[in-house]
């Protein structure tokens, strides 16, 4: 096997760190070395590219793969959207699956959506995936009015978080008002059933105080649930409807 050796030379004259959203610069030395080649290397390099090759091409076309059309183009904006809109009912539906319970309503941090956009036409598995990459999954908590009353000033103070149907406020500044659940004030007598990602009811985004709440627990993420629900209205003949309406009044 021939040894064939090829000079590098390695300059890194200036290398950048990102930190937060400032770069920091760095001199360094010039180095110059000579390395050796093997071409077995490159055989070997080639055989492994070959045994990964048909997992990828799996996941290229799991990720291709259309499960549902989309009547309308989904949008995220701050305190209404219809993206927001969208993936907060899917949520509550799903989550009444999953967990076999009627649920009062689901909620989704902002920040959790992390596309701006999906076009109508063709959804695939794969803009599901860049729309919720993080494995949270679904949590069903018990929230008395004074707990909801906590989260809908949380949600507030954020601009607004993608909240489902059956749950509405007005928003002034930063401040949630004439908080409406199924089309009715809150209620002192009553504990609602909400849909939560993981990640805020364990305290992400400062909602410390949902994480002793009463809760029941699952396995299954979001994006899972999501999915299955596209692939469920679709093997049904719907198309996936957008609902725009205004949930969050000013």
């Amino acid at each position: 096997m021939e040894i064939r050796p090829i000079i590098l030379a390695i300059s890194t004259s200036v290398i950048f760190l990102l930190s937060g959203c400032k770069y920091v610069q760095h001199h360094a030395n010039i180095e110059a070395r000579q390395l050796r080649i093997d071409t077995q290397m490159l055989v070997q390099d080639q055989e492994i590219e070959a045994m990964i090759q048909p997992y990828k091409e799996t996941l290229e076309d799991k990720m291709n793969e259309v499960i549902g059309i989309l009547d309308d183009d989904l949008q995220k904006h701050k305190p209404n959207s219809t993206l927001g809109n969208w993936f907060a009912d899917v949520l509550a539906k799903q989550g009444a699956v999953i967990f076999d319970e009627d649920v009062d309503f689901a909620i989704q941090n902002y920040g959790g959506l992390r596309i701006p956009e999906i076009k109508k036409g063709e959804l695939t598995v794969g803009q599901i995936y860049e729309l919720m990459p993080f494995d949270n999954t679904f949590i069903l908590v018990d929230l008395r009015t004074q707990d909801v009353l906590a989260l809908a000033a949380k949600m507030a103070q954020k601009g607004g978080w993608p909240i489902s149907e059956a749950i509405s406020y007005t928003l002034q500044d930063t401040v949630a008002s004439d908080i409406m659940i199924h089309g009715e004030p809150l209620s002192n007598d009553k504990v609602y059933k909400v849909i939560i990602p993981d990640y805020i009811a364990n305290g992400g985004d400062n909602c410390h105080f949902l994480v002793d709440l009463p809760r029941k627990e699952s396995s299954i993420l979001l994006r899972d649930g999501i999915i299955d629900y596209v692939r469920q209205e679709t093997k049904a003949g719907r198309t996936l409807h957008v609902d725009n309406t205004k949930r969050i009044n000013r």
